[in-house]
Parts: structure tokens; sequence; C-alpha cells
């Protein structure tokens, strides 16, 4: 190591000093019963890593010091056995984590000798102070051999316990893999006891596609001298190894120190884990397509789309129920064939086999794994399809929305007891969403054909309007306007030919009558002009609104501006009533509540649609405030709004307070 290498790692390592302290004094702490003060270890802790540090830098590197840092650990006599793995892993992180790679490169080899020359130490200084004891003993007590034997025993059991005291499987074995010492964790793994695997080669007690990896890593470690880590599976379970060099005092790999965890459980955990999160990963996007689906049967394929790639299965299907008409109908059926179960299909709830219990218990939310396809399919059409497509067991889960039983979810396969816990609470926890979907598709296409049925029912109200106008209008034309101009005609003849010598008064009488039914004639062709203008039938809607508003303008002394061109070819006669109709209550509702003194009607056409708008000047109103129709105020907006509706348009209102109103109608040419 050059002296400008060496410089910087000790400058490095020193201060990362303080913090291999605080590392190892946690280590200890979980391991050992300490009676001294926390500032004490640390001081020790403290001389300990600066002899580490010191002999990591040294030039030359004294190999042998290694083992006298591994025996001064020992001598600090509240380090135990099980310490020393956690004294090496805090070392080992802290040394080397996050070191440019030169450094890293420099103090690997130093690192791997000084660990392994620490736990040779350890392991020497504990027999050498186990052999003092028994020395000591022997000298000083010759006549209390017994207490000897006792104490060499314990001393015996404290050296065990340097390697079975750790949870982790440890080994220290000879390059050719020949075992020296294992601790207790490391026999179990290897499924014998200890005592017969000391002495024997590692090696043999693997597969051949197991020994040639492993080997492949130890003998890497032989070579570089450098610490290898890995990862390989054995029986099923995963392990993760860690191998160091012990070397000799040239420097040389002389025995390999073995670390070992099973990682199995940890990979199961994470495992399901990573299952959990893709199971929620695709409830999230099946609640993100549900809302994009329009109809019951989008929805459904949506989920099974999704419930695919999760739960295995051959056939699916959604079954809704009606139990006031005591049938099911077939929402949606997927088979893996050409045949085929229709959606719509019915069937009577009686024909299946013990129905008023199984309803109840799916009322209850039970979830049914069944094998006796073969025999519900003897009664069942739809499943006597699913029995020819191989069908041989099924997952019934019940769809419940609100606490009301709608329907059932069902899945079938070719297989038995294909349905374990994970798929059951999979499909269960999608039954969910799909049953509050369909209700609410369900209760949606309801309110959508009511709806529908509202518009036809307010077009033909408004059709009957329109004709009653007209059938009023021909009476009053052809009755009571003949009618009238013949009593003219005659009282004009009467007053022709009245004598001379009459009495003027009786004349004056007769003059007042001839006005009296002028008066009423014309009053007569006004209502029947506002029941049915003739101009909208002979000249069209832009003519007719021209008309309307001078008439308007006249009476109420709002000034009214129609501009615009004729449709061509012409809307429907029912359209352009209803567009007149419009036109006339928007005004009509301007002359009662706007205050405006101006009105600008426009019709405005294209290739698709016409467009009316009427806009006043007015006071506005607030069209997002929930305003109730009260008397005569709000009925007119309503009637605007189904007038357009029932002739497939559009209507819109826009308008703000004091900032005047525009009523938009559009209707498709």
């Amino acid at each position: 190591m050059n002296g400008s290498l060496q410089s910087q790692l000790l400058q490095t390592l020193q201060s990362r000093r303080d913090r291999i302290v605080e590392s190892l004094h946690e280590a200890l702490a979980r391991t050992s019963f300490v009676p001294l003060g926390a500032a004490e270890i640390r001081q020790h802790l403290a001389e300990l890593t600066t002899q580490a540090i010191a002999l990591l830098v040294a030039e030359p590197f004294e190999r042998h010091q290694a083992e006298a840092t591994g025996a001064s650990f020992v001598r600090l006599r509240y380090a135990q056995p099980e310490s020393l793995g956690h004294i090496q892993e805090v070392l080992a992180r802290e040394l080397v984590e996050g070191l440019p790679a030169e450094q890293a490169a420099g103090l690997q080899p130093r690192l791997a000798a000084l660990l392994g020359g620490m736990a040779a130490g350890f392991m020497r200084q504990a027999c050498d102070t186990v052999l003092a004891e028994q020395e000591q003993a022997h000298q000083a007590l010759l006549t209390a051999h017994e207490q000897a034997v006792v104490a060499l025993r314990e001393s015996e059991e404290t050296a065990r316990a340097l390697l079975n005291a750790v949870t982790d499987a440890e080994m220290l074995m000879e390059p050719d893999g020949t075992i020296v010492a294992l601790n207790q964790a490391a026999a179990e793994s290897l499924g014998r006891r200890a005592d017969e695997l000391i002495g024997t080669c590692v090696f043999d007690l693997f597969s051949p596609d197991v020994v040639a990896y492993r080997k492949a890593m130890c003998d890497r470690v032989v070579r570089s001298g450098q610490p290898v880590h890995f990862t390989d599976q054995r029986g099923g379970r995963w392990f993760d190894h860690t191998v160091y060099p012990a070397s000799d005092s040239q420097g040389q790999a002389a025995r390999l120190a073995i670390f070992v965890r099973d990682l199995t459980e940890r990979k199961r955990t994470m495992e399901a884990l990573r299952r959990q999160a893709e199971r929620l990963r695709v409830l999230h996007r099946v609640d993100t397509a549900i809302l994009t689906a329009q109809s019951p049967e989008e929805i459904t394929k949506t989920v099974l789309d999704h419930v695919r790639p999760l739960v295995f299965y051959l056939g699916a299907g959604v079954v809704l129920f009606d139990f006031e008409a005591h049938e099911g109908t077939v929402l949606y059926a997927e088979v893996v064939s050409t045949a085929k179960i229709p959606p719509g299909t019915r069937f009577s709830l009686d024909m299946l086999p013990g129905v008023e219990l199984a309803i109840e218990a799916l009322q209850q939310g039970k979830i049914y794994t069944t094998e006796k396809i073969l025999t519900l399919a003897q009664a069942v059409p739809a499943l006597q399809v699913l029995h020819a497509e191989g069908m041989r067991a099924a997952l019934l889960v019940p769809l419940i929305a609100q606490e009301e039983l709608i329907g059932l979810f069902a899945l079938g396969t070719d297989k038995l007891d294909v349905f374990g816990e994970s798929q059951i609470r999979t499909v269960r926890e999608l039954a969910g969403p799909l049953a509050i979907a369909l209700q609410q598709a369900r209760l949606f296409q309801s309110v959508k054909r009511q709806g529908e049925r509202l518009r036809a029912l307010s077009a033909r109200l408004a059709q009957a309007e329109e004709m009653e106008r007209q059938r009023l209008a021909r009476e009053l034309h052809d009755q009571v306007g003949q009618n009238l101009t013949a009593l003219g005609i005659n009282l004009n003849l009467v007053r022709t030919h009245m004598p001379k010598e009459t009495p003027e008064l009786m004349r004056a009488r007769l003059d007042e009558s001839l006005a009296l039914i002028e008066e009423t004639t014309a009053r007569v062709r006004l209502v029947m002009a506002d029941l049915r203008p003739p101009m909208l039938d002979d000249f069209g809607l832009v003519a007719t609104l021209q008309w309307h508003s001078t008439r308007f303008a006249s009476h109420v002394g709002i000034s009214v501006t129609v501009r615009g061109e004729e449709p061509v070819p012409r809307l429907p006669a029912p359209t352009e009533n209803a567009l007149f109709r419009i036109a006339q209550e928007a005004l009509t509702n301007v002359a009662k509540h706007a205050q405006a003194t101006q009105v600008a009607i426009a019709v405005q056409v294209d290739d698709k649609i016409v467009r009316l708008m009427i806009a006043d000047d007015g006071i506005g109103f607030d069209p997002t405030s929930p305003a109730k129709p009260n008397g005569d105020r709000g009925w007119g907006l309503i009637t605007i709004t189904e007038r357009a509706e029932a002739v497939g348009g559009r209507c819109r209102i826009e308008s703000k307070p004091r900032q005047g109103t525009r009523v938009i109608v559009e209707v498709t040419r």
C-alpha cells in the first residue's frame, strides 16, 4: 500500500471510529451481559477499534496482530462467544461500506485477514484462557482434581458456545472442504450430528449441481484472498452465504470461515407481499375500468379480463336473480369452445336442487366451492353447457350490493381442488366492486329507460298539444269566424234596408253591434294566430319568429331583433313547432321576470345542427341554485327543456345575476 493511499485510508477509517464503536456497543448489548457502565465500555471498544484501524493501514501488514486483536475482545470478559459473529459483521460493514474503489481494493484483503485472524485469535485466546485456568488449577489444586475436571468441562462448553449460540449456520473448513468445526445450526441444516460431520468433506453432502457452484465460490476465496457473498437454492430452500478466508502467516487462505443464513421464510414473505401488491393493483385497475364501462355486460367482461391472470378458470359467468319472478337470468357467459350460453337466458330458480337453502347461504355471503356440476347439470340447462365443456368444479361467489343478494359470480375448471384460499379471497374481493357496479348499472339503465319514456311522453304531449291547437284554430275559423262574418253581413243588410223613419237610437245600437262583431272577429283571428300561426306552415321558422317578435315588442315595449336564415331544406314540422314554442316561452319569461330592455333571437344553421339562441339584457339569475318551481316561476325553463328533448335536441341555459340570460337550443337537421 503506497503512502498516499495509506494516508487517505487512515483518515477515512479514523473518521468512522466513533460510528464503529457505537455499532460494536449495540452488538455486544444484544448478546452479552455487560457489568460496566456505557462510558467505560465505549472506552475499551474505542481502544480496540483504534488498534484494528492501525493494523489495517500498517506497513508492513502484521497478520499475526489480527489474532491479538481478536484475543483482546476475549479479554474484555463481557464479550461472549456468540458476540464474535456480530463483531465481525460490524467491522466488515462499517469499514468497507462506501469506500472509494481504490481504498476498498487495498483494504479488503487486509480486512479479510483481520477478520480471519480475529476469529482464530478469539478462539485461540478462549482456548488459551481455558488452558491457563486448567494449568493454574492443576498447579494450585492438585488435590482438587475433580474441580479441575469440572472447570475444564465448563471451559470446553464455553468454547463450543462460540459457534452454537449463533442462530445462523457457521462452519470452519479446509480449502478442500474438510469440516474442522461447525455450530449446532450448521449440523441441523446438514441433517447430522456435529461430531459425525467433523472430518468429513462438506462437498460430499450435496448434489453435483449444488457442489459445482459452491466449490467454485470457495476456490475464488482461496485464489483471491477476499470474501465472497452469494445466494443459492437447495432442497427448495434459499440460503445466503458469506465465505471469509482465514489466512496463515504467509497470507494464504489456510481455512475458510463460512456463514450461512436461511432466506426461505423471508423470500416467502416477500413473495406473499408481492402477490398482495399485485392483487391490490388489479383491484385498482378493476375499479378504474368499471368506471368507464357503460353496460352490465361490459362491466362483467372487464372484471373477468382482470381475474384471469390471478385465478385459473376455463369458464365463467354471471347470473342475476329476480326473486319476484323466482328466476335467474344469464347476464354474461364465457366458455372455451363454440358452445354458447346466450346472454338473457332465463331459468327457474326451482330447477336448482336445494335452491332455498342455497339462496339463504348466498344471502349470508357464503362462498361455494363445489364438485357437483354433474349433478346440478342435470337440472340446469346453462350448467349442461358447462359440463359439456369439461367443467368438473366450480367456484360460486354471491354478488351482494347494499346487503341485498342480486346475483351469482361463477368460475369453472376441468380439475378438482384448484380453488385455494388465495384464489377464493381474490374472487371475493373482485365480487364486491362487481356487485356494486352491476347494481348501479341496473339503476342507471332503469333511470335511462324512465327518461326515455318521459321524453317519449313529452313528445306525444307536445304533439297532442299542437294537434289540439290546430283543431281549435280550425274550429274558430270554420265555425266562429264564419258565423261572425255571416252575422256582420246580415246586420249590414238590416241597416241598409231600414226605413228612414227608424229611430236614431235603433240605428246607433245597430252600429254598435256591427263594431262589436268586427272587434270579436279581430280577437278571434289573434287567438287563431296564437294557437297556430299560419305563416309557420307557409313561410317557415325565421319569418314566424320575426312576426311574433314584432307583435311581442308592440305589446310589452321591449326591443326584439331576429336574425338568421331559414334552414334548407326545412326542418320537420314537429321540430319547427318546438323551436317556435321555445322562443315564444322564452319571450314570455323575459316579459314576466327578466326586467330586460332588449332581446336578441338568432337562428344558426350548419351541416349537422340548427341552433336557436334567445338572449336578453335582464337581471339574470344563478342557474346552479337549487330553486324549485314556485307558482308560475321556474316552469317556463322546465317547459323549454322538455320541448327540446322531445324532438331529440339539447337545451343549455346560461345566466349570471345582473348579466342577463341566454337560452341555447340545438337540434339535429
